[in-house]
């Protein structure tokens, strides 16, 4: 284009008035740089996938033509839809962000992450009066997740069980404070407790171990224990 805004400033300033033969050649340089545009606007040439006409992807400015995109122009294209890192994201307040609608897990590390570890009754965990233990436990890799648990004892025989606590924790073999525990009285030989830790968050910077922890005051005869701890990692 430079050449062609040249030439009609020449026209204008009466350059070839003296000298016609310096239109003659000004007109083939013209001429040439129409046919470079137009080579690179043709839209009967098919162009690969991924493919932008754009100016370069670096460096100093050039005519624009067809080319492959580079690293560089993703935040320029970040930035034309608001999305530049550090930006917030803005979803339609009705539509929001789709959902999966398929039977299937999200990725290691990304937001919706979903573990579970699950005690069955083959595989119960005996306990011992007034001795807090793990019933189940999950690693948690780095990042922002809700956790959940749950517990039920399973009583031998004429077992009397007289309370059944439970709760989330980072450190083994230990109950959390108390404002994170669940309570229960139980009455009566025979009968089964049950306690639901309430739902906690937990952050961590490197892989985290977190435990469903309980500890039953019982006599008579043994007491076992099953239970579940899950969590979806958040953001």
């Amino acid at each position: 284009m430079a050449a062609i805004d040249d030439w009609i400033q020449d026209l204008k300033n009466g350059r070839y008035s003296a000298d016609p033969q310096n239109l003659i050649s000004d007109i083939d340089v013209a001429i040439a740089a129409l046919l470079q545009i137009q080579s690179g606007l043709n839209p009967t040439v098919p162009q690969a996938a991924n493919t932008v006409f754009a100016g370069p992807g670096a460096g100093a400015p050039a005519l624009a033509a067809f080319r492959a995109l580079v690293a560089l122009d993703i935040p320029a294209i970040l930035n034309a839809f608001g999305m530049a890192a550090g930006a917030a994201i803005t979803p339609d307040q009705l539509a929001g962000l789709v959902g999966t609608t398929a039977v299937n897990n999200a990725n290691a590390g990304s937001v919706g992450e979903f573990l579970e570890t699950v005690v069955i009754s083959s595989g119960q965990i005996p306990l011992t009066t007034t001795i807090p233990i793990n019933v189940c436990s999950l690693i948690l890799t780095p990042g922002d997740w809700d956790v959940t648990g749950a517990s039920t004892t399973v009583p031998s025989g004429g077992t009397v069980t007289a309370a059944f606590v439970g709760g989330l924790n980072t450190v083994a073999n230990t109950l959390p404070a108390l404002e994170r525990l669940q309570y229960e009285t139980v009455s009566g030989a025979g009968i089964n407790g049950s306690v639901t830790a309430p739902r906690r968050r937990f952050v961590v910077a490197a892989n985290t171990t977190v435990s469903m922890v309980v500890q039953a005051n019982f006599s008579v005869s043994g007491l076992s224990a099953v239970g579940f701890i899950n969590a979806r990692r958040v953001r």
